[in-house]
């Protein structure tokens, strides 16, 4: 099952927008992306009487239920869902996650004390980078916080599958592999556990967009990244092998030349969103400043 009750979040991250976060609201209106009148929040449950029997009946059935969002775990509806499953004793299952690492609390649930009981869970991080990388692409993100999660979780979730979902764009791919060993290293993550997804939309933040000169030190990146990881021991040879061919199709997209058009709408839209939020993207991002130019 796979559910998203809104867009309800508490990040409004730089490759997003309203339609997947009620926090990009003010920043969408001043923007011109969204018509005066509109609601920050959308919630696909709009028959709440005739939803819940719906999924009451489905529960014995249920073998994953995955939660994306919006932020699950700011969800009212989410922690509804998982006091349902404990109703019913229905533990024999994993819960799936897409969450930006920054709530295990909502009012008086405790996200951790309802895992407990639950066959597995998994958490597919959704991380750009760190420290103030991470934070300026994903805004209102603080990165000790982040940190101390990921702790807090190793420590009192056992069932959990730990992984990290970035979405590779303009403002991550030189950096990526750097942020991956981290991770790596810290003992947070595995070496096989970073599933990267490449961004298309919104196309001015697309890794194709960039100039030669750049998509070519990202490929020297990401080389040396692939040896790192080709030296990793692995469990299972198909996970190393498909590991390591998600970067291999990030370095494939970094081919050709840029585009202009879209070049001048990354300057554009970044340079307003920085005058919005007070940031700078040339003081964290100095080996991008040519993009500004």
């Amino acid at each position: 099952l796979d559910i998203r009750f809104s867009n309800i979040c508490n990040f409004k991250c730089r490759i997003c927008g309203p339609w997947s976060s009620s926090q990009w609201h003010n920043d969408a209106l001043a923007l011109g992306m969204k018509q005066p009148g509109k609601k920050a929040i959308d919630k696909s449950i709009l028959q709440p009487e005739a939803f819940w029997p719906q999924i009451e009946e489905l529960v014995p059935g249920l073998e994953e239920i995955y939660f994306a969002g919006g932020e699950p775990l700011m969800m009212e509806e989410h922690y509804h869902f998982l006091e349902m499953l404990h109703q019913q004793q229905k533990f024999d299952l994993t819960l799936k996650y897409n969450t930006n690492l920054s709530v295990l609390k909502l009012k008086s649930w405790d996200v951790i004390e309802l895992w407990r009981p639950f066959k597995q869970v998994i958490i597919a991080a959704s991380l750009d980078g760190s420290g103030r990388r991470g934070e300026y692409q994903r805004k209102n993100q603080n990165w000790e916080e982040v940190l101390a999660i990921r702790d807090q979780l190793g420590k009192e979730v056992p069932n959990l599958l730990f992984l990290v979902s970035p979405t590779v764009n303009i403002f991550n791919v030189l950096h990526l592999p750097d942020f991956h060993r981290e991770w790596v290293s810290l003992g947070y993550l595995g070496p096989f556990d970073l599933i990267p997804s490449i961004l298309r939309q919104p196309a001015h933040y697309a890794i194709g967009i960039l100039p030669a000169t750049i998509k070519r030190k990202a490929q020297a990146h990401i080389a040396a990244h692939l040896e790192w990881l080709s030296a990793q021991p692995a469990k299972e040879l198909a996970q190393k092998e498909f590991a390591m061919n998600q970067w291999r199709g990030i370095s494939n997209r970094l081919v050709g030349e840029g585009n202009a058009a879209q070049l001048r709408e990354f300057k554009s839209r970044t340079q307003k969103l920085d005058q919005l939020r007070g940031e700078k993207f040339v003081e964290i991002f100095p080996e991008l400043a040519s993009l500004l130019d």
